[in-house]
């Protein structure tokens, strides 16, 4: 297991609380169909005066909130989640312990750096995971990030690490369920939830919030990437250490915390295990839309860090090297943090001693946008396919 931090969260949490062994169908491809499957998500960042640039990409449904997404699932699967926040880092955390303490494990948002800095930066990212353990005598907190094994962390990078999160409103943020939850997860019930998953992913990928979000968010990137407005990839990212930083986080938001493929493959397997158990066509093909997708996804990463270039070649030898670090049984988070800071370094580096032309530069915007073109033919086709799936008949034969 473990390819995304929430589905991982979510497995984990449920694994603790029903009276029986989960079922083998209840996956975390399956979770991740239930909670809203694949989505879209585009945003990109340049701050002239501090010469800051970043690009971000949302891969699945409720990118936005991870609290929607996992108290979602957890709604649809016929459970009661509760979810809190305490202003007071310190208050958080005995709230925390207390419940851990009582043999009820918690979720929560905690500031990636911890486990892949040596410092935790005052406004980082998030990632979640299931605080299981936390020991005082010892100063020992034991957090599982998208793997069974939990990693050992301090009590004190915990509190801090809740804090510490650019994202005010889910600073200590925690959802649980209050207690062992006496829930029969039949195939029957998991179907239905994953019904339910696949309207919540249709709805958020025709999100009318903004054009960043749902699937137009690709209309955007596509755009952006061809064009030579104030907006546009070539102006933004023109210097070289912001180009790197760019084409470093296209990599990022596809490969890490992904399947590897921006989540695609992943959510073609629930759609194939849902379409094969309930006999509906629509499903299968969606699916197989997904699968075609993902490896699109997949070129969009290897080929902004094209290989050529010996500095993005080392810069993905070090991404692969990390991810097989990570899930072996030889993990160790001190030789962890290092890594990543060896990848950190070896990005300083190509941003200081990569030469590309302008020439190179427009030709592989004009490539990238042509294969986000092929992304959107395939998943608009595989939306219009789950949108008529959702009014089979063959939902209602099989829950019947």
């Amino acid at each position: 297991m473990g390819f995304h931090s929430d589905t991982s969260a979510l497995f984990n949490l449920l694994k603790h609380h029903p009276k029986k062994p989960l079922p083998d169908f209840l996956t975390e491809e399956m979770l991740l169909g239930i909670g809203g499957g694949a989505g879209y998500g585009y945003f990109t960042f340049f701050y002239e005066k501090e010469d800051f640039s970043s690009f971000y990409l949302g891969t699945r449904a409720l990118w936005e909130s991870s609290e929607l997404f996992i108290s979602g699932a957890l709604k649809a699967l016929g459970f009661q989640p509760a979810v809190q926040q305490t202003k007071d880092r310190k208050a958080a955390f005995e709230k925390l312990d207390k419940q851990v303490s009582g043999g009820n494990p918690v979720i929560v948002a905690i500031n990636e750096d911890v486990f892949r800095k040596k410092s935790i930066s005052p406004n980082g990212y998030q990632i979640y995971g299931l605080v299981s353990d936390i020991n005082k005598e010892t100063g020992i907190v034991k957090i599982a990030l998208q793997k069974d094994i939990p990693i050992e962390i301090s009590i004190e990078d915990l509190i801090l690490g809740r804090d510490h999160l650019a994202t005010r409103k889910i600073i200590n943020q925690s959802i649980f369920l209050k207690e062992p939850a006496d829930q029969d997860l039949s195939l029957k019930k998991i179907i239905a939830a994953a019904r339910t998953g696949i309207e919540t992913g249709l709805k958020s990928a025709h999100n009318p919030r903004m054009s960043n979000f749902g699937i137009t968010a690709l209309d955007r990137w596509k755009t952006s990437l061809t064009a030579s407005n104030k907006q546009s990839f070539g102006k933004i990212f023109h210097n070289t250490a912001h180009l790197v930083n760019a084409l470093y986080y296209t990599y990022y938001w596809i490969v890490e915390n992904t399947d590897g493929y921006a989540l695609r493959r992943s959510y073609s397997t629930f759609l194939n295990m849902v379409g094969e158990i309930i006999h509906e066509p629509l499903l299968l093909e969606a699916g197989g839309l997904y699968e075609k997708a993902g490896l699109i996804w997949r070129q969009i990463a290897e080929d902004s860090l094209n290989s050529e270039y010996d500095e993005f070649l080392l810069m993905k030898e070090k991404f692969q090297e990390l991810n097989k670090f990570y899930h072996s049984e030889e993990f160790r988070l001190k030789e962890y943090k290092q890594m990543n800071a060896d990848l950190l370094e070896l990005k300083a580096e190509a941003s200081e001693q990569l030469q590309v032309t302008e020439t190179d530069r427009k030709e592989l915007f004009t490539h990238l946008a042509g294969l986000i073109c092929q992304i959107q033919t395939l998943e608009k086709e595989a939306l219009i396919k789950l949108e008529e799936a959702l009014h089979s008949k063959k939902w209602e034969d099989y829950l019947s």
